[in-house]
Parts: structure tokens; sequence; C-alpha cells
């Protein structure tokens, strides 16, 4: 295999199955001991946030993936906070399970599933910033309001499922728009356990460790950003056993990991781009068939009176 054509297919498997540089080295060297990769090409020219989310179509066997891959994703941060260990979410159930016949049957009839998530209406807290995880507080009425008009957005929608957070203000958005009656439960919905930082501005948090971050760090007696990911995950292994479009009540941040782990990127380093508003509507679903996950809708706000 000449240079040129190795590097060009380090570079490839690098950046679309995101096991490292060392890893595509030790892949390449299997492949051809006689060949040689630069040094000069590394994770360094090819940044994993750059990467779009087409790289999660590519998939490599977990013997490609080398102790010193895994050793690296174990290591610490700057800052001591361990990197996420948690797998990209497997896109599709088992083959031959009920839950992928029932998806592949939609998806053969054209009638590719869409999940609807909306955000919570606004809270008190949403109003002075503080972070709100566990703390079950209700809407305030202009909250009440927005929750009302998502009704009007979601009219004439039928959905085969509704899922909502335990937390009241998701219930009572869930509710006010319409589908208090139909909805389920769903704990893992909950938004994120912010533990000590419960009820602090993000500027009196930042007083102490100044350069935290909610998706990389977590919070110190809360939640990890691992243990959300995995939450997040277990909601879409549920939404993917329906056959026909879902439609979630959650609330901002968590709701933010979860489009990150649909569309196979990294919350640490992604969901903070994702801006998002209280009683906000957002959509995903599939390009062409049910392999192609796709963002269809974020933060729709058009119904909301401002």
């Amino acid at each position: 295999m000449q240079a040129v054509d190795r590097n060009a297919l380090f570079v490839i498997i690098m950046c679309f199955s995101k096991i490292g540089a060392g890893s595509c080295r030790h892949l390449l060297t299997s492949i051809d001991d006689e060949a040689d990769v630069p040094d000069s090409v590394g994770e360094e020219n090819f940044p994993m946030h750059a990467v779009s989310s087409a790289s999660s179509k590519m998939r490599f066997p977990p013997s490609f993936v080398s102790a010193s891959a895994n050793k690296r994703r174990a290591n610490k941060n700057g800052r001591g906070h361990a990197l996420c260990c948690v797998k990209p979410f497997v896109r599709r159930c088992a083959p031959g399970s009920a839950a992928t016949q029932r998806h592949d049957a939609t998806c053969m009839h054209n009638q590719l599933p869409v999940t609807y998530i909306a955000r919570h209406g606004e809270t008190p807290w949403t109003i002075t910033g503080q972070h709100t995880g566990l703390t079950d507080l209700p809407l305030t009425p202009q909250g009440e309001q927005n929750a009302k008009a998502l009704a009007g957005r979601l009219k004439g929608m039928a959905f085969a499922k509704v899922l909502t957070s335990p937390l009241q203000r998701a219930r009572q958005t869930c509710t006010l728009a319409g589908f208090g009656s139909v909805a389920e439960a769903e704990n893992d919905l909950v938004e994120w356990d912010y533990g000590e930082y419960e009820g602090l501005r993000s500027a009196e948090i930042r007083a102490k460790p100044p350069d935290w971050q909610l998706f990389r760090d977590g919070a110190p007696g809360g939640e990890s950003p691992c243990q959300l990911m995995a939450r997040a995950d277990n909601v879409w292994r549920r939404v993917r056993e329906v056959k026909g479009n879902v439609l979630l009540f959650a609330s901002g941040h968590f709701i933010r990991v979860l489009a990150a782990r649909w569309i196979g990127l990294e919350p640490s380093v992604h969901s903070n781009s994702f801006l998002l508003s209280t009683a906000s509507l957002s959509a995903v679903g599939y390009d062409q068939d049910c392999s192609h996950p796709v963002m269809r809708l974020w933060n729709d706000t058009h119904h909301v009176s401002i």
C-alpha cells in the first residue's frame, strides 16, 4: 500500500470510527507491517468535534479499538474529571428482534417516524437563571399560557406514544398542551440532578471553579455527563420500540443531551451549542431511511407569546 493511500485511509478511519490516532496506526500496521503512518497525521489535525454527524454511519468491530484507545478514554482531563466512556449510541435494535421488525416495517412503508420534543414552560427559576434539577417547581402564569399554546402547535398531530418527565413542570406542560390523559411518566426524562449546584446560577458556580462546564464536568453530589448520556440512551431505546410518532415532554439540559445522542454526537463537546427556550418544540427523525437519524426541527417558539 502506498504512503499516500495509507494516509488517506488513516484519516478516513480516524474520522469515521473516532478511535484515535494511536489506534489507527495500530490497525493500519496490522494491515501492512511494511508501511508507515507518519506521526504528523494525528488527532490534532482532525479534531473529533469537527466531524459531522455522518461519521456515525461507519462502524468498526471492537477488535479494531486497541487497549491504548480505551486507556485514553479513561484518562482524566485538566480539571481532574474522568472523561466519559459511554459507548456511542447504537441506533438499531438487535437483528430479528420484535422492536427491529416493527421499526423496519414502518420505514419500509416510507412512514419514517418522528419524535417531537417539548420543553416545559417557564418556571420561577428559569426567569432567574437558577439551575432547576429535581426541585419540583410549578409553571408561572406565563409558563401556563405558553404551554397552552403548544396545544395549537401540536393540533392535528397523531402520536403512538406520549412520554413525560414526572416532574410537575413537565407534567403540567403536557396536560395544558392537551396530552395529559394519554401521557405516560418516564423517569429517565427528568432533568439533570445538579447536586450541590441545585438552585445556583452559573456565575455563582464559576466563582468556585471558574472554568466549570456542566456538559463536561457535571455536578458534585449530582449526576455526571456519563450518567445523563446513559439515561438519554435508555429513552431512545424505548422510543425505538414504538411503531409511529412519539411526543416527549422534558427539561432543557436533558433535551440537549438527548438531541446530541440521537445524531451520535458527544454531549460534553456539542450539547452546549443547542440553545433551547421554554415551551419550545423540537423534532428528530430520519433522512431517507431509518439508518440516517437527523434533526428535523429545533427550538421552534413561533407559538410562544413574548
